[in-house]
């Protein structure tokens, strides 16, 4: 004698929706990796470089391309591999650094300087910079 056990349309409705949440994740994933790689592999030595190779892997989903020409956003810093660790590789050298989530990076060819903090990645520069730390050094930081 068999017996046949009905799946309530509630458990079947769940299980495609945490199966498409895991296809976004690796989707997502799969996309900083892929940011990572170009920056090493393309080496770019300007902001809009940088700026560029991250919108085109913004994934629509979890973060939109930016419009501002001077900002950049990379949403894997919960990941294994680190924006700071692509650009170093790409010539990048980061001068300053409060924690893994914060830090200034400049391209000695170039001559561009980019602030990360949490994710955003902003154009700045030199007079940005020092006006920053006059105010941190004000405040006891």
């Amino acid at each position: 004698m068999s017996t046949t056990t009905t799946v309530p349309a509630w458990q079947i409705a769940l299980d495609e929706s945490t199966a498409k949440k895991a296809e976004a994740n690796r989707t997502f994933w799969q996309l900083v990796k892929d940011g990572l790689a170009a920056i090493e592999a393309t080496k770019p030595t300007t902001f809009d470089g940088v700026r560029d190779i991250l919108n085109a892997h913004a994934d629509g989903y979890h973060h939109q391309p930016s419009t501002n020409p001077d900002a950049a956003f990379f949403p894997g810093g919960g990941g294994e591999d680190t924006l700071r660790d692509a650009l170093r590789a790409a010539g990048w050298r980061v001068l300053w650094s409060e924690a893994s989530y914060h830090y200034v990076a400049h391209h000695p060819v170039s001559g561009d300087w980019l602030h990360y903090v949490e994710g955003d990645v902003v154009r700045t520069d030199r007079e940005r910079l020092l006006a920053l730390a006059e105010r941190m050094e004000a405040e006891g930081r």
